[in-house]
C-alpha cells in the first residue's frame, strides 16, 4: 500500500496467501521477500512489480503537497490570492 501525501493510499502490489512475508528489499523490477517456512525454514522469494508507475505518482503527490523547495503548492497554482 502506498499512503500519498495528500493523505489517500493506492495498492502497490499484493503476495500470495500463506505463511507471513518481510520486505527484505526492492530493485527496479521486483520485491524481494523473506518467507518464513515450515518449522524453522526460512526461504527468499521475489514479487515482479512495475514500480516505476508507484514512483511517479509519489513523486508527483509530494510535488502538489508544496513540501519540496521551490515548488507551489497544488491550489497556488491557479492564481488563487
Amino acid at each position: 500500500m502506498l499512503l500519498r501525501w495528500d493523505g489517500a493510499s493506492a495498492k502497490v502490489g499484493s503476495y500470495a496467501a500463506g505463511q507471513p512475508a518481510v520486505l527484505l528489499g526492492a530493485l527496479a523490477d521486483r520485491l524481494v521477500l523473506l518467507r518464513s517456512g515450515a518449522g524453522r525454514q526460512a526461504a527468499v522469494s521475489t514479487r515482479m512489480t512495475a514500480l516505476l508507475p508507484i514512483l511517479v505518482q509519489a513523486w508527483a503527490s509530494l510535488a502538489s503537497s508544496g513540501l519540496l523547495p521551490g515548488v507551489l503548492p497544488a491550489n497556488d497554482l491557479c492564481g488563487s490570492a
